[in-house]
C-alpha cells in the first residue's frame, strides 16, 4: 500500500518511531463524503500515478491502533 498511498508513507516515516506497526482503515474524500471508488482507483495507482492521484484524491487514515515493537 505504500506505493499507492506515498502521502501515507511520508507522514507515517516522518511521526512514528521505526518499528511501528500500524492498524487502521484508509479513506478517501471526494465532496465532502468517503469516495471508496476512488480508493480503489489510487490502491491501483503506482510511483508517478500514484503522486498525481495523491494530489487528487488524498487518503487519510483513520486509527484504530498501533503497536510499536
Amino acid at each position: 500500500m505504500t506505493l499507492a498511498f506515498p502521502e501515507i508513507r511520508a507522514a507515517a516515516l516522518a511521526q512514528l518511531p521505526a518499528d511501528t506497526g500500524l492498524d487502521g482503515e484508509l479513506v478517501v474524500w471526494e465532496s465532502d463524503r468517503l469516495a471508496f471508488e476512488r480508493l480503489q482507483q489510487r490502491l491501483a495507482r503506482r510511483r508517478s500515478g500514484a503522486a498525481e492521484a495523491a494530489c487528487r484524491w488524498r487518503g487519510e487514515r483513520v486509527r484504530t491502533s498501533s503497536r510499536c515493537r
